[in-house]
């Protein structure tokens, strides 16, 4: 058996160590390189192993999140290069119809072509949701309202028309 460098130990563990029979030495060397093989396993080979493990994994994963990514920037790149629909293109009647499902669904409304434009007629819309609504008209699909017919009813709810066109197009 090889011989333990005892100059490597400090002076009363080196008494206790003279004091031990050869096989208790043996254990005791036995137990301490037992120590040493798990605290490498756990620390360095067990997290080697896992990480070559999913390494391959995960390096699919994110190169298929890469190809999404460069897909979206290729397309966001191709619409940003398109020049801006012209306001004529865009749907100002559909506009209405679907602002007006999502934010007053209970209202009473009836949108319709007229001319170049598009009127709203209102039974039973609340002012602030008239306000809103010119603001959306303005900001998002750039129309203009050219004239407004409103009464307010005894509810406190607005009904009348509202006739609306695209911003710089010739009003009536």
């Amino acid at each position: 058996m090889a011989k333990v460098p005892v100059k490597a130990l400090p002076p009363a563990m080196l008494a206790q160590w003279r004091t031990l029979a050869r096989r208790e030495r043996i254990l005791v060397l036995l137990a301490v390189a037992t120590a040493l093989v798990g605290a490498l396993w756990l620390g360095v080979v067990r997290p080697t192993v896992l990480t070559l493990r999913e390494a391959p994994l995960e390096i699919d994963r994110l190169q298929a999140t890469l190809r999404d990514a460069r897909a979206q920037a290729a397309e966001l790149a191709r619409l940003n290069a398109m020049p801006p629909a012209p306001p004529e293109s865009s749907d100002l009647q559909s506009a209405f119809v679907t602002w007006l499902k999502v934010h007053a669904p209970a209202a009473q409304t009836q949108v319709r072509m007229q001319d170049d434009g598009v009127v709203v007629d209102v039974h039973a819309l609340p002012g602030p949701l008239i306000v809103e609504l010119v603001r959306a008209a303005r900001r998002d699909w750039g129309a203009a309202l050219r004239q407004a017919s409103l009464h307010r009813g005894p509810d406190g709810l607005y009904a009348g028309h509202l006739a609306w066109g695209r911003r710089g197009a010739a009003g009536p």
